[in-house]
């Protein structure tokens, strides 16, 4: 049963805080903890929760957020986690009270930035608790574009905090949040100290202490701004009050630390003017379908202002491999090819709203626009204000984190010019050809306008062009939508642990490896977005079931597949087995024939199209981008700039 909606005259002040942290820190446990003391979880919620964790009361916090059934038998968040709490007043008085930290204790817990300009108000505080396994790190880098601070949660058990896994997370954790959240603010937080208290009442001190100290030889620069703070998020010592058992720490509570914080972002300070006068912009994180109202988007407003009544434009993105199509032609205005529909009503966490404004969560109902058309990555604007465009190619200025390369495939996993790597941006993944590359200096100026290849620590300036449909924006105009990760394109191509050397496209399980950070410097834009995209959509995208036929129906029976792109597949081969000629169309730069008798295009030729001299779709161009299995560099076909979609005509 939904909760009621509920209007408020006067929003209160908001902000945004991502928990991280390496697989089993505490994470879910911390959020949970946090929801529950104050007040987020209704009391029938809380009593089923405590009924489930009979037999496990240290999961009783880590449920809280953690429902799915695959979750709680794993012991494991998958998916992104998001909870709605207001941070009391006497929290928020108490921090604007509380003095600067000694030096002493500045040295042994980092320093309070924020605490000088806490604010006695209340605070509107949204958790995101995002997964800790290295399989899952997409849902942790859209946790963290989303948040304007982050608190890295760290096991202090020395087997633990020692392990290679462990040390390889959380310096790259540290990075990202530094790079990608709103604030350079970062909040360590020390768990599992009531483990060392048990052992030994004199340990917990000494522990903490060697912790941090592991911590900021890790994360080095990140240290610098770096709030330490010891806590047990299932005991919930030094959590919201003071504990008698850590009685030699004199610095913030965990939560005090995060009103702090929270008091300095700029949706509280009240510096989202500037983002407030910008045209609409708001990456979408989930889609739902809701009985007696439609089709619900939801995400956070990342500039501009989004009013009901408006006609909110929605771009959706292509999906890469997930054996479904989306089309990017609407079914809502075909001829324009644009997703466009009437905002009927917003709300933020149940709460009514007439309008919503930079770094606000909200949900809108729009009339007019299919469930199914849209995903995580859309990104909605005002149809009538400056609307978002697909990116043709953008130019950024990015860091190399991680030298991809090895000795035994340099030439594939180099980054050179042609190299194909995911691209993580705000809420949205997509595969990006680096297409140029201008070496830079430590100040950021170009000191070689044709490098052949970056390494670890480089500095570059590069060009990078979207193979499916992207949207993008100036950093300096919407950060949100500016800042970017690269990581490996494959699994088999990340240069990371697991099996040295791998093939590209190899589905050896590996764990992905972060290659580069950046910031998108210009966007190219591409004119009349939708308009020459080819694509047939027959229902709701399905995930990819593969399944081979019985035996005794042929030497090599046909696989069976599902979705659009399956059995396109499919009827091309079966066509190819009868003698007939499929034809690949490429969007935008080929116009499909109405017949096959005018199978002479005016266009490219069939081997730049990425078919062969005889018609049929080829392993490598534009039909295979990614070029999987081929082992040639990665690029598409001249004047398509996304990826192609492939489509069957009949005779």
């Amino acid at each position: 049963m939904s909760a009621p909606v509920q209007t408020r005259k006067e929003p209160l002040p908001h902000a945004t805080v991502v928990f991280l942290g390496p697989h089993q820190s505490g994470k879910s446990t911390a959020a949970g903890h946090i929801l529950v003391k104050l007040g987020g979880l209704d009391k029938r919620a809380l009593e089923r929760v405590d009924r489930e964790t009979s037999n496990r009361p240290t999961s009783r916090y880590a449920w809280v957020l953690d429902r799915l059934r695959l979750e709680r038998d794993r012991a494991m968040t998958l998916d992104l986690k998001i909870c709605h709490v207001a941070l009391p007043t006497a929290v928020m008085a108490r921090c604007a009270a509380a003095p600067a930290p000694a030096p002493a204790a500045a040295a042994a817990g980092g320093s309070d930035s924020g605490s000088g300009a806490a604010s006695a108000s209340p605070v509107a505080l949204t958790i995101l608790d995002t997964p800790g396994h290295p399989d899952y790190l997409r849902n942790t880098i859209t946790g963290i574009t989303q948040a304007d601070f982050a608190v890295l949660v760290v096991d202090s058990r020395p087997v633990v905090l020692e392990s290679p896994s462990s040390c390889f997370q959380t310096r790259d954790l540290a990075q990202l949040a530094t790079a990608l959240a709103h604030q350079k603010t970062l909040i360590v937080a020390i768990n599992y100290l009531d483990v060392a208290v048990e052992a030994d009442p004199g340990l917990a001190e000494q522990r903490f202490n060697e912790a941090a100290d592991s911590v900021r030889k890790l994360i080095k620069r990140q240290s610098q701004s770096a709030t330490f703070v010891p806590f047990s998020a299932l005991a919930g010592d030094n959590f919201i009050e003071r504990s008698p058992r850590l009685h030699w720490w004199s610095g913030p509570t965990l939560l005090e630390a995060i009103a702090a914080a929270a008091a300095a972002t700029p949706g509280i300070t009240g510096s989202t003017a500037v983002a407030a006068d910008l045209p609409l912009r708001m990456p979408l994180l989930r889609v739902y379908k809701v009985g007696g109202i439609g089709t619900v988007p939801a995400g956070r407003v990342a500039g501009g202002c989004l009013r009901q009544g408006a006609i909110a434009r929605l771009l959706p993105p292509l999906p890469a491999a997930d054996g479904g199509v989306a089309c990017a032609a609407s079914a809502c205005e075909p001829s324009r090819g644009v997703l466009e529909g009437a905002v009927r009503s917003i709300e933020c966490f149940h709460d009514s709203r007439a309008a919503a404004f930079t770094g606000e969560w909200v949900g809108l109902a729009v009339k007019g626009v299919p469930t199914w058309w849209l995903k995580r990555g859309c990104v909605v604007s005002d149809a009538a204000d400056r609307p978002a465009r697909l990116a043709a190619r953008f130019t950024a200025k990015i860091q190399v984190l991680r030298d991809p390369t090895s000795k035994r495939q340099e030439r594939l996993r180099s980054l050179k010019p042609g190299y194909c790597a995911l691209v993580h941006v705000h809420t949205a993944q997509a595969p990006c050809k680096l297409a140029s590359i201008r070496r830079c200096n430590a100040k950021g100026e170009v000191v070689e306008a044709n490098a052949p290849c970056l390494r670890e620590g480089e500095i570059a300036e590069v060009e990078l062009q979207p193979l499916v449909p992207l949207v993008v924006e100036p950093f300096k105009e919407y950060p949100a939508l500016g800042r970017f990760v690269v990581r490996a394109a494959l699994r088999g191509d990340n240069g990371g642990g697991g099996q040295a050397g791998g093939a590209v496209g190899s589905t050896a399980a590996m764990t992905p490896v972060i290659m580069a950070l950046g910031r998108v410097e210009s966007v190219t834009y591409v004119e009349d977005t939708m308009e020459h995209v080819v694509a047939r959509v027959p229902g709701p995208r399905k995930a990819p079931v593969r399944s081979i036929s019985q035996a005794g129906q042929g030497d090599d029976p046909p696989k069976q597949e599902a979705g659009a792109i399956g059995r396109v597949q499919q009827q091309q081969r079966q066509q190819k087995q009868q003698g007939a000629r499929p034809v690949a169309l490429l969007a935008p730069a080929y116009t499909a024939p109405t017949s096959a008798s005018s199978c002479a295009p005016s266009g490219p030729s069939p081997t730049s199209r990425g078919c062969t001299t005889d018609g049929t779709p080829s392993r490598e161009g534009p039909g295979n981008p990614l070029n999987i299995g081929t082992g040639a560099p990665s690029h598409v076909g001249e004047g398509c700039p996304f990826l192609p979609v492939v489509e069957l005509l009949s005779d």
